[in-house]
């Protein structure tokens, strides 16, 4: 059995808060706490700093601090920069879901949502939660390189042209691995 997350969900709307919490219910019972404002969500978020959240699941449409502002906030708390945000909104149009990322939110799921969606894209977060956790490694660390290093596909013509000063590399050991037996 999976460990539950703890989950941080901000609306305005109290039937979405609702719905929130029977879904979460429903579903294996994450742990649930919500905040009807961005600020609201500043101060449980504060409150809560010695088992900080695992996740947030964050509306774009509110009065004084919005979504992506607050998901900017998040992002600003160095126990929370990496933590999975997923904006939950009735905000479909590209402009919307743009700043969303630009803020730095993890995924985007529009309203009315379906129950499976949500259970499928929270399993997925919650698989990112180790990963995010601040005692890992960046999982991706750039590497100033004299020349880049060369890519075994391409010939070395176009290798030499390269206009890329950095190699990217993963560190495989942030990332979890699943066992078989």
């Amino acid at each position: 059995m999976e460990a539950k997350m703890k989950i941080l969900a901000v609306d305005d709307d109290p039937i979405i808060l609702e719905l929130l919490t029977q879904f979460m219910d429903a579903v294996g019972g994450h742990e649930l706490v919500t905040a009807e404002s961005g600020a609201e969500a500043l101060e449980v978020i504060e409150q809560h700093a010695m088992a900080p959240f695992e996740c947030f699941l964050l509306d774009i449409q509110m009065p004084g601090m919005d979504g992506v502002e607050l998901v900017r906030a998040i992002r600003a708390l160095k126990a929370h920069a990496h933590t999975p945000a997923i904006m939950l909104t009735a905000m479909s149009e590209k402009r919307y879901i743009d700043s969303a990322f630009a803020a730095g939110a993890t995924d985007y799921v529009t309203k009315p949502f379906e129950v499976t969606e949500l259970k499928t894209r929270l399993g997925l977060v919650q698989r990112l939660v180790p990963a995010a956790q601040p005692s890992t490694k960046k999982i991706f660390a750039a590497t100033p390189q004299t020349e880049a290093a060369p890519c075994p596909h391409r010939s070395r013509r176009s290798h030499s042209s390269s206009r890329f000063p950095y190699q990217m590399s993963t560190t495989l050991s942030a990332i979890p691995r699943s066992r078989t037996t």
